[in-house]
């Protein structure tokens, strides 16, 4: 990779103190998004954009390497432009003094009109693609698709969005590409996130501003291995389900740089990979190109086994994760719960996992043609807790989730 490239050393020189410097992906595209990231952070031409001290490069550099999510982010379009009006003063003037003044009076009306709401910028790639979010459900995580709040254009767009957790739909029009992901909006007031996973973690830019991390959509709108269900009218929509757990060598197609110290590398390919805990599974989804399914959707893919044979071996290794929360009452009879202090005994750090065997809820009593296991969910610690839980991908048939009727 050559950041610069210039026939002759003043050419050089000029680059290297006026221009950006050209992304690794454009010379290589197998180059990792989170290693160019660091690479452009590092290389910034402003100095309170660059990692301020040679340690932090190196725990960013570390942080990759175990593939854990980084700390670096890429710049916004609009920063990208700031960048510019600073290195060209004199040409800009007059347009940052108007943009100043409307900013002035904007802000006036924010601190006199504020609702208590952050605004979200919204980031794609590829960009233009039309937004959609729904509010999740405090204690179960349940998508509430009877509220939907759409950004005005496409990506690179923002929305004005109260504190919570939604479920966020990416759609490019025009293609059968789009992606549905979890994203977090904190409470205000709040500096950092708890949390490094795309479905916990945010930036603030601003006052009242965040930025999401990016929604990288995928190519394919079915992924390989994978059966339609079909599913009931205003209670679980047609969705694609996985005939098979995420494996050690799904994990690295997404992490092809991951070192051969990693249990991923040492273990059978074939085997499930086990993620620590709920987040890191809803994150490790979501780079594969789908998502956890919910405990109601788990709930009907049981109810389904009979009528799809590529279900048959259906949690036959062992407990895996769904994007639920568990209810108040599940955590009051949760052990795992019990082992927790007290005020981490919440939705927000107890997920629900799933598995065959007759522990706790039954489901499979509910089925109408006898099954031949058993099946049942449990509350799990959301995070940073080794488990042998896995985890499968499913993917909504329609790229708009369909809107849940009141009951009658």
């Amino acid at each position: 990779w050559v950041p610069f490239k210039g026939s002759t050393s003043q050419q050089m020189i000029s680059q290297i103190l006026h221009t950006e410097p050209v992304p690794p992906h454009k010379w290589n595209a197998s180059v990792p998004r989170d290693l160019e990231t660091i690479c452009l952070k590092a290389m910034s031409k402003v100095v309170s954009d660059r990692y301020n001290t040679a340690s932090e490069l190196a725990a960013d550099l570390q942080r990759f390497i175990e593939d854990k999510p980084i700390t670096a982010r890429r710049l916004a379009p609009q920063e990208k432009l700031w960048r510019w009006v600073k290195r060209n003063r004199l040409l800009s003037a007059a347009c940052t003094t108007i943009c100043l003044l409307l900013l002035s009076g904007m802000t006036a009306m924010m601190v006199m009109h504020d609702d208590g709401k952050w605004q979200v910028n919204v980031h794609t790639d590829p960009p233009d693609a039309r937004i959609l979010v729904y509010p999740r459900d405090p204690i179960s995580g349940e998508p509430d698709t009877s509220i939907k709040f759409e950004a005005d254009g496409t990506t690179p767009n923002t929305l004005r969005l109260a504190p919570g957790e939604y479920y966020v739909v990416a759609i490019l029009e025009g293609t059968p590409r789009f992606h549905h992901v979890f994203r977090k909006v904190p409470p205000r007031g709040t500096e950092t996130p708890i949390g490094s996973t795309k479905n916990r973690f945010w930036q603030k830019t601003g006052p009242d501003t965040i930025d999401w991390p990016e929604i990288i959509i995928p190519t394919q709108r079915v992924l390989d291995e994978m059966v339609l269900i079909k599913g009931i009218e205003n209670s679980v929509p047609d969705l694609f389900v996985s005939t098979k757990e995420f494996t050690n060598r799904d994990y690295l197609i997404i992490r092809p740089d991951t070192s051969s110290s990693k249990l991923a590398r040492q273990s059978p390919p074939d085997e499930p990979y086990y993620p620590k805990g709920q987040d890191l599974a809803i994150h490790f989804a979501e780079e594969a190109g789908g998502r956890l399914m919910t405990d109601k959707e788990f709930e009907h893919i049981v109810h389904s086994i009979p009528s799809y044979p590529d279900l048959q071996n259906f949690l036959q290794k062992g407990a895996e994760w769904t994007a639920s929360r568990a209810t108040p009452e599940q955590i009051k009879s949760s052990d795992v719960a019990l082992e927790l202090n007290p005020e981490f005994r919440t939705s927000n750090f107890i997920g629900l996992s799933v598995f065959r065997g007759d522990i706790s809820h039954q489901i499979g009593s509910k089925l109408n043609a006898k099954p031949t296991a058993s099946f049942s969910v449990k509350a799990a610690v959301c995070y940073g807790r080794s488990s042998e839980i896995g985890f499968r991908l499913v993917r909504l048939a329609g790229s708009i989730p369909p809107k849940k009727q009141p009951p009658k």
